[in-house]
């Protein structure tokens, strides 16, 4: 059935848990129904049970999945602690383990693996980590060839974003952020691939930066620095245009820029900071509902004005902007629970076993799924979990 057959939406009263629907006016645009539809989909997600979710089919071929992106309906690309880029297919449950080329930097002895995944706009280039965690390697999505590799920071790389289709801007343990020209075209034949190094490189924070957004309308990437600095910049120049402390939010880890309004949100040790980017200024801090806040908030993403949480302690919950408050599963809580996973028994600690960080989680355009992705929270412990709800 298409949105436009569907002429009906649901609203959720969060005192009471009832779920009711009332007709659309049939004069109003396709438009407007589908984002009905898709605010239907992100509200039901705490409803859902994760154990009848789609599982990674072989989730013992890889370590903590620290990075994940919808390519299309039915693919997702996942980067690892063990440096592997994988491509999902969530309908057919199979995957293809993407060669990432062995040029670059070299590979550090506590190499992190890859840390953020990308793709542009017209979904025609996919930006990951490269064989070192320094470089960053973009490749075709059409033949999943690669283009040219990434080298400029000297030290781990822990965001990446497109702009646009040719220009990606990423945030380094260096402190430092950089703006680079992609190359579309692959190599022919036996051509070397090339190495390109930043157009522009800016070192305006002081510790490492550990995630980066960007607002396509404004035109502005917003940085989020383990200081808990956050800074906003202009694209057009890569000036920082804006910059304010938020020593009540310690341990900044993860980001996510809402595109319809002026408004971001940011993980924290012990909660979300929700933030206007206009300021920047704290609009409103969320405390982590998830309980156990010493493992933090590991990602965030928006949908709408829903925000999606996930914690060091394999726990999601979502927090309805628009109402101010957590959204309640059928069992009357507020958190959703991972499956158990996969954790090497070389790496087992019965207090931690079934407890993975969740480092990514992503709606699809939809809204009407959620990839969950992660892994354990003991660096020496491996192991991973990979799940679409």
């Amino acid at each position: 059935m298409g949105v436009e057959d569907i002429v009906w939406r649901a609203e959720r009263d969060i005192s009471t848990n009832y779920v009711f629907a009332r007709e659309i006016n049939g004069k109003q645009s396709i438009g407007t129904k589908r984002k009905a539809v898709q605010e239907i989909a992100a509200r039901s997600f705490p409803l859902l049970n994760p154990k009848r979710a789609i599982e990674f089919s072989d989730i013992n071929h890889c370590d903590k999945i620290f990075a994940s992106c919808w390519l299309d309906a039915s693919t997702v690309a996942l980067g690892t602690k063990d440096n592997k880029f994988i491509l999902w297919n969530v309908f057919t449950n199979t995957f293809t383990t993407i060669p990432i080329p062995e040029i670059g930097s070299a590979v550090p002895p506590d190499s992190c693996g890859i840390h953020d995944v990308d793709v542009n706009l017209s979904q025609s280039l996919i930006a990951t980590g490269g064989r070192s965690p320094l470089d960053i390697a973009i490749f075709a999505r059409d033949s999943m060839r690669p283009t040219c590799i990434l080298k400029g920071h000297n030290d781990w790389i822990f965001g990446l974003k497109f702009v646009d289709d040719k220009i990606l801007v990423s945030a380094s343990r260096d402190s430092t952020v950089s703006l680079w020209r992609v190359r579309h075209e692959t190599p022919d034949g036996s051509a070397p691939i090339p190495v390109l190094e930043p157009s522009i490189t800016r070192k305006e924070h002081t510790t490492k930066v550990r995630a980066i957004g960007y607002h396509r309308a404004k035109n502005q990437i917003a940085t989020v620095a383990a200081d808990s600095v956050v800074k906003i910049w202009d694209r057009t120049n890569m000036d920082v245009v804006a910059s304010m402390d938020f020593p009540q939010c310690p341990e900044m880890t993860c980001m996510a820029v809402d595109q319809t309004y002026d408004f971001m949100a940011v993980g924290y040790q012990t909660g979300v900071c929700v933030l206007d980017m206009r300021g920047p200024t704290c609009a409103m801090r969320i405390d982590d509902y998830a309980g156990n806040t010493q493992w933090g908030i590991r990602s965030i993403d928006i949908f709408h004005h829903f925000i999606s949480i996930g914690g060091g302690f394999g726990r999601m919950s979502f927090y309805d902007l628009r109402n101010k408050s957590y959204i309640e599963t059928r069992e009357g809580k507020y958190t959703l629970k991972t499956g158990s996973g996969w954790v090497d028994p070389a790496y087992h600690f019965s207090e931690f076993m079934g407890h993975h960080a969740i480092y990514s989680n992503k709606f699809d355009p939809s809204g009407s799924r959620l990839l969950v992705a992660g892994g354990p929270i003991m660096h020496n412990a491996k192991g991973s979990y990979a799940a679409v709800w």
